[in-house]
This record gives structure tokens, sequence and C-alpha cells, in this order.
């Protein structure tokens, strides 16, 4: 069985996913909406997914959650790291794309992303 971690603010995008990979697959899934406990939460739990949304406020940034996923990628290699970032915000892109192709992340989707299309990007090994 699969485990996916959700680590995000935007309650009403977790609950929605939780709802359809719950009804539709056999995983197991957390919702973590406080970040300081993120990489606690992704050990204790042995994540195989984990999508971080990196907020567009606030200290939780860009910056900030990579660095959540260098930790992620240090202690647990294994483990498939998702950034969700806003379309609309060029900086955080760039950091998202530069952290794509050197390794940092796995991939990453925007805010504007359907519900399915999270899931599939979450299921895919």
């Amino acid at each position: 069985m699969q485990t996916i971690v959700l680590i995000m603010q935007r309650t009403s995008v977790a609950q929605g996913l939780l709802a359809l990979l719950r009804k539709e697959h056999d995983v197991e899934l957390y919702h973590e909406d406080d970040y300081n406990h993120a990489n606690a939460a992704i050990r204790a739990y042995r994540a195989h997914s984990v999508l971080i949304e990196v907020s567009e406020n606030g200290e939780c940034n860009a910056d900030y959650c990579l660095s959540i996923c260098d930790n992620i990628k240090k202690e647990m290699p294994n483990c498939k790291v998702l950034l969700m970032c806003p379309e609309k915000n060029k900086k955080c892109i760039g950091q998202v794309v530069a952290a794509k192709q050197s390794g940092r992340i796995d991939n990453f989707v925007f805010y504007d992303a359907s519900l399915r299309y999270l899931s599939s990007m979450l299921l895919l090994e």
C-alpha cells in the first residue's frame, strides 16, 4: 500500500485529494498543515510520495519548502517529492524548475491543477 503525505495549508484541496484517492485507490493519506512538522510527519508515516504546497504568503515560501525537500531526499531518497506552486509567481517558478532540473524534487504542479491531475502525479512511481 502506498502512503502519501500532503503538506499544505489549502485545506479544501487536501480534503478533495484525500476523498478522491481514498475512494479510488488503495493508499494511506495524511495531511499536515504545520510546515514545522513536515519532516517528522513524512518520516513517521514512511511516505512514498509527498505533495508540498509552496505558500503564497508567510515563511513557507519556495526557499523554505525546498529545504524540506532537501531533508526528505537526504533521509528518504526513494520518497517522491512533488511541489505545488503558484502559476503567476515567476521567481517561484524559476526556483522550482531549477530544483527539478537538479534533482532536489521529482516534479511540480501549479495551484490550478485539477484534483485528478494531482492524484495522478502523486500515484506515478
